[in-house]
């Protein structure tokens, strides 16, 4: 794993497609990551970040899975 500066709780995150919530964790690191999350559930693009801010989200509750 990358070494990190810090990290912070950064608040619960919904999925606008299928209502999943994940609570979310912000990592600051040396260098930018270029990078995207998608829901595990339906696959919705919930966030993209060029920064040296990175969330880690971590499946609070399941939403319903669409097609």
């Amino acid at each position: 794993m990358i070494q990190t500066w810090s990290s912070g709780e950064g608040g619960d995150a919904t999925c606008q497609k299928c209502g999943s919530i994940y609570s979310v964790k912000i990592y600051r690191l040396p260098s930018r990551d270029n990078d995207s999350f998608n829901c595990t559930v339906c696959g919705h693009l919930m966030r993209k970040w060029n920064d040296t801010r990175v969330p880690e989200f971590t499946l609070k509750t399941a939403g319903e899975k669409t097609n």
